[in-house]
């Protein structure tokens, strides 16, 4: 009993590692539908001169945003939305 407790653990293992792999060759590259995550922050914080003090990642449809909560330098706070797909800012209010 316990050898098959063992191959099935073995099995489970192997078989997660074989489906765990990513679609892209290189480790740390994202998505094709993320690849604007650098660009929204930098338009983000174009259009509001501060600090991010939260970033929240939203899924819509297979359509990603991103939220940007702002504290700019004159003590607002600013939120922020960017499509990941294009890096072009469709909502800001205080």
């Amino acid at each position: 009993m316990t050898f098959k407790y063992y191959a099935f653990i073995l099995i489970s293992l192997f078989m997660g590692q074989a489906h765990a792999t990513n679609f892209n060759s290189e480790p740390y590259t994202l998505p094709p539908n993320k690849v604007y995550l650098d660009n929204c922050q930098k338009e983000a914080l174009q259009l509001h001169k501060g600090n991010i003090v939260e970033e929240t990642l939203h899924r819509l449809n297979e359509h990603y945003i991103v939220r940007y909560a702002i504290e700019s330098d004159d003590g607002k706070l600013w939120s922020v939305l960017c499509d990941l797909e294009n890096s072009k800012i469709y909502d800001e209010h205080k």
